[in-house]
């Protein structure tokens, strides 16, 4: 083969494969798009990370506010209901009324 030959025929190559290097070039450029749309900070798996986040937050508010409801109701009938404080008195702390007499029962062993 002559140079002339050779030079000729690696041109004809890159010719031929122009157009497999345009598809080759497009199928990088989409994997690597892809890549970015589903990993990246705002990509998708992080979306769907965040999402489910939040939907557990959202249930662990609900929880705490059902306490904080609960609590609210108890602090309220302490500081009003007398005969609520007076029961707790009793059996918390043994305490009894002037005059008042208490009876023990002795447990059987």
């Amino acid at each position: 083969m002559s140079s002339k030959n050779i030079f000729e025929s690696v041109k004809d190559f890159f010719e031929r494969n122009r157009h497999s290097n345009k598809i080759i070039a497009i199928a990088v450029a989409s994997v690597l798009a892809l890549a970015f749309v589903l990993f990246s900070n705002y990509g998708v798996i992080k979306r769907v990370s965040l999402e489910l986040n939040k939907t557990d937050l959202i249930e662990s508010i609900s929880q705490k506010e059902l306490i904080k409801d609960s609590l609210k109701t108890r602090v309220d009938q302490l500081k009003n209901d007398d005969t609520e404080i007076e029961r707790i008195a009793r059996q918390k702390y043994g305490m009894v009324k002037p005059n008042e007499e208490v009876y023990f029962k002795k447990l059987e062993e």
